[in-house]
Parts: C-alpha cells; sequence; structure tokens
C-alpha cells in the first residue's frame, strides 16, 4: 500500500525566493513507499522546495496546503530526473490520493498539461 514513511519536516529559508514564492528546505528526509512505482523514494534532508511551481490563487492555495509533501516529492523528481516525467506525475496523484486530496485529479492533469517545461527547460512544444 502506498503511504508516507516519514513526515514533513522543513524550514522557511527565504520568504521571497524565485518568482515570489517562499523556500523552504528540508530537515529531515521524507520518504515515501509508492505502488504506482513499485519502489521507495527518498528526498534527502537539505533539499529546497517551494512546495510546488504552479500560479497561486485562493483555490490553488487553499487545497495545496494540505498537498505539500505530494508537492515535494514531484518537485524533486522533476529537478532531479531520477524518474520520467509520466512517472514523475503518477506518483503525485498517487501521493496526494495517499494524503485524501480533494483536487488531486485537477493538480494532476495541470502537471500533465503544464509541466514539460519545469521537467524539460529545453523542451520546444508540441
Amino acid at each position: 500500500m502506498s503511504r508516507f514513511l516519514t513526515p514533513l519536516r522543513a524550514q522557511l529559508i527565504d520568504e521571497l525566493g524565485p518568482g515570489d514564492r517562499s523556500v523552504w528546505r528540508l530537515l529531515h528526509p521524507l520518504k515515501y513507499e509508492s505502488d504506482c512505482l513499485g519502489k521507495t523514494i527518498e528526498v534527502p534532508t537539505g533539499t529546497d522546495t517551494d512546495f510546488a511551481s504552479i500560479p497561486r490563487g485562493p483555490l490553488t492555495d487553499r487545497f495545496l496546503g494540505y498537498a505539500f509533501k505530494a508537492a515535494v516529492l514531484h518537485d524533486y523528481a522533476y529537478h532531479t530526473h531520477i524518474m520520467s516525467k509520466d512517472d514523475a506525475d503518477e506518483m503525485f496523484k498517487e501521493a496526494m490520493l495517499v494524503d485524501n486530496i480533494p483536487v488531486a485529479e485537477a493538480f494532476y492533469l495541470a502537471v500533465r498539461a503544464f509541466g514539460m517545461t519545469s521537467y524539460d527547460p529545453n523542451w520546444k512544444g508540441w
């Protein structure tokens, strides 16, 4: 069964980081056991995150606050390329469902449709 093996523990390091987003640093590893990948993913201590690089607004802020753990996993997968974009997106959805995020499908569809430039900055489009 997919599950988080450790809690998310992070510290604010920059209130106005890139793109006017707060930057946080993991104080302990975040470990996640994924059924869809068939393995455990570990985001190491010291990893920086902005808890999802999506446009902010009242609706996204409301639900994103509950999806921080999934967002950290997804950002780490995108920045390190430890897996394909498709696998990272599937893991993101799976992790949100583990945490009972009510808009998991909407966030998943958004990263499927618009995440390629974050995964590969050299991507030139369809």
